[in-house]
Order: C-alpha cells, then sequence, then structure tokens
C-alpha cells in the first residue's frame, strides 16, 4: 500500500510541476511566403512551375509546457493572404492565396540557456482563388501537410524571438471549367514560409 501511496504522490508531484511550468504565449510575426506549383490542363497541355512570393502576417495563440529540456506547444495561427501565381507573363490565369490557418504542435529541445532548436507539424488550411479568364472565379479551401524547423530564444523572461521555416503540401487546386466545355487549370500547391516572429508569454 504505502509503495502505491508514493507513486501516486511522485505523479501528483510531477503533475504539478508540470501545471506550474505550463503558460500561455500569444505572438505575431511576418512572414515570405512562397507559393504555388505545378499547373497544367486537364487535356495535357504543358505544365509550368507558377511561383509567387508574397509577405504575410500572422497572430498566433499557443499553450506551451516544459518537460526539463523540452517544451511541447500546441498551437494555432491565422495568416494573412496577397499575391497572384500567373500561369505566363500575357495570361490572365492566376491562382490568387486569400488568407490560412493552421493547428499544429511545436516541439522544442533546450540547446543553450533560453535558446531552443524546434519542430513542427501540424495541418494547415489554405484559402485560394482560381482565376481562368474564359472560365468563372473559383474559390476553393485546401487542407495541406505542414512541417517544419526553427529556433526560438528568450529575449527576457516574458519575450521570445523565433525564427523558423515551414513547408506545406496542399495538393490539387482547380480552376472551374472553361464555358462549353471540360477544360480546366490545376495547381499542385506547396508553399514554403520563412517568418520571423515575437511571442509574449504569460
Amino acid at each position: 500500500m504505502k509503495k502505491y501511496l508514493t507513486l501516486a504522490a511522485v505523479a501528483s508531484a510531477v503533475a504539478l510541476t508540470t501545471v506550474a511550468s505550463a503558460e500561455f504565449e500569444v505572438g505575431v510575426g511576418i512572414s515570405a511566403v512562397n507559393f504555388g506549383g505545378d499547373t497544367k490542363t486537364n487535356t495535357g497541355a504543358s505544365s509550368r512551375n507558377i511561383g509567387k512570393t508574397v509577405f504575410a502576417g500572422d497572430v498566433s495563440v499557443g499553450y506551451g509546457i516544459d518537460l526539463g529540456k523540452w517544451q511541447i506547444t500546441p498551437l494555432v495561427y491565422i495568416q494573412t493572404g496577397g499575391g497572384k501565381a500567373k500561369y505566363s507573363d500575357s495570361s490572365e490565369i492566376h491562382l490568387h492565396r486569400k488568407y490560412a490557418w493552421a493547428a499544429l504542435v511545436r516541439g522544442g529541445f533546450e540547446i543553450a540557456p533560453k535558446s531552443d532548436v524546434y519542430i513542427k507539424l501540424g495541418a494547415k488550411r489554405g484559402r485560394f482563388k482560381f482565376h481562368n479568364d474564359t472560365a468563372k472565379l473559383k474559390t476553393t479551401n485546401e487542407w495541406g501537410f505542414l512541417g517544419g524547423l526553427g529556433f526560438v530564444t528568450q529575449l527576457s523572461d516574458k519575450i521570445a524571438l523565433d525564427l523558423g521555416y515551414e513547408h506545406v503540401v496542399f495538393g490539387n487546386v482547380k480552376s472551374n471549367s472553361v464555358t462549353g466545355s471540360t477544360t480546366c487549370y490545376k495547381s499542385n500547391v506547396k508553399e514554403s514560409n520563412v517568418r520571423l516572429g515575437v511571442a509574449y508569454k504569460f
């Protein structure tokens, strides 16, 4: 019986320590986002790798749990959009990135006092508008797999600086069909996102 009481006491102490070292964070950031991908028609026209780099802002909320040298942080953010990736310079066919939001888990490891490296995994939902100059606009929402890595350092007890990279694979985004036919454009959309952010911890 004493053995079980001792184990229960140890478990309670660990739980209390974990709760005591958990903290909310709110962050803002700016990113250079390159989005686009291989684009072609469903009739077999030649594929073009379209791409566009835009600057985007974001707001994030997370809950960090310290586990010794490790920190686990469930995190959500919403990111602004902007920018049009064109099929060609002379064409009005383009993919417009609107906005996106993501839910992920960031796992960090302390490599120096107040400095961590991290990886993150999650999902991102992007909103895209595909303009086909011979068809109506099409707005669509797509889920993507998100992976990334980065570095975060504490500037003070409350403020942290974050430099990270994300790669997101959304899959195929299609335009509407041409009026009177079944011809449409299809892009295999991906994003590469380099972000500089600041977080405030409560």
